[in-house]
């Protein structure tokens, strides 16, 4: 059994936040969700990893039994059913673990097979197996979380404040994806002993397309890490067409870089899916912008919002182009 570096610093922090700081649990949970391509801990005799959030959340979900445990609350069928009616987004992640379930249980009593070609050629068969079971329980897990979540967040404040510590987990994949990418271009090693190290997965940090570095950063490869950016960009975006301040305040810059960052990135990760994202989000904003914005809104701005929007795209295309050119001559 061996415990990664970010292992060892997660469980220490989970530990302190059990007993002293329940609110710091939920927030290590979140920042470390983008943190795919990471592994907690090294356990010889299974191949089934544990990330960090993972244990994060399992101990925050312990927490919040314990603490609902103390409060000797009266359950009842109805009173159940009454919370889930009254909780939407609750019923439909209790859903989805139904039919996981369900699905799990018919493909192992139908003994259903699956005959599929490889990526070089050779045959090969898919049937049930112990990865399903791993992969459902880790699903579950996930919706579990979510279940607890949406009982336990009752204010915007709080999911801006859960918003704000993704962002910043997300900002900083964005400039460790840009570190990753100008490391290789100056031959220096990277560190992938930090946030790589996953020993049960394809880790794709070394990936090189046409002679182009493929960003992962903290995900295992460029497709997963897009995920982690679809979800932040419209966040960023948002904020950036929702500023009033002039060019030259400091909120309008730093909002500005941000937004260029991870546009920039989005795009240095050479994946399909991420252009396909990235062609959505600003597709979506710009009709927003220009047909379905709220007038006296925050984006009812339409003319000064489509600049701001197109500068960004500009900006950002012209980033990562020169990021692409200066990067392959010094490498030549």
């Amino acid at each position: 059994m061996e415990i990664t570096l970010l292992g060892w610093i997660t469980i220490v922090i989970t530990i302190y936040a059990f007993f002293k700081n329940e609110k710091l649990l939920l927030y290590m949970m979140v920042f470390l969700a983008p943190f795919t391509a990471a592994n907690l801990i090294h356990i010889t005799w299974t191949t089934t990893p544990v990330q960090t959030f993972e244990f994060t959340g399992a101990v925050w979900l312990l927490r919040e039994f314990i603490n609902f445990i103390k409060t000797k609350p009266k359950l009842s069928k109805d009173i159940i059913i009454n919370k889930f009616k009254q909780n939407k987004l609750a019923t439909a992640f209790l859903i989805f673990i139904i039919v996981i379930i369900i699905s799990e249980i018919y493909l192992a009593i139908s003994g259903l097979t699956l005959e599929y070609t490889g990526l070089e050629g050779e045959a090969g068969l898919v049937k049930f197996s112990k990865a399903n079971i791993t992969r459902a329980v880790i699903t579950i897990f996930i919706f579990v979380n979510m279940i607890v979540l949406s009982f336990k967040i009752n204010s915007r404040e709080e999911i801006k404040k859960l918003l704000k510590i993704f962002s910043i987990a997300s900002i900083f994949a964005v400039i460790w994806g840009l570190l990753q990418f100008v490391t290789y271009y100056f031959g220096l090693p990277y560190p992938a002993f930090l946030f790589n190290n996953n020993p049960y997965a394809a880790q794709c940090y070394d990936q090189i397309d046409n002679n182009v570095k493929r960003i992962s950063s903290i995900a295992l490869e460029p497709s997963t890490f897009a995920i982690n950016l679809f979800c932040f960009l419209p966040l960023v975006l948002g904020t950036f067409l929702a500023i009033k301040e002039k060019m030259k305040e400091k909120k309008y810059i730093v909002t500005f870089v941000i937004l260029v960052l991870t546009t920039a990135c989005a795009i240095l990760t050479t994946s399909s899916t991420t252009y396909v994202g990235l062609v959505a989000v600003y597709a979506l904003f710009g009709v927003y912008i220009l047909f379905s914005f709220i007038k006296g809104g925050e984006l009812d701005n339409r003319k000064r919002n489509f600049l701001k929007m197109t500068l960004a795209t500009v900006v950002s295309i012209g980033f990562a182009a020169v990021l692409c050119v200066g990067s392959l001559k010094v490498r030549i």
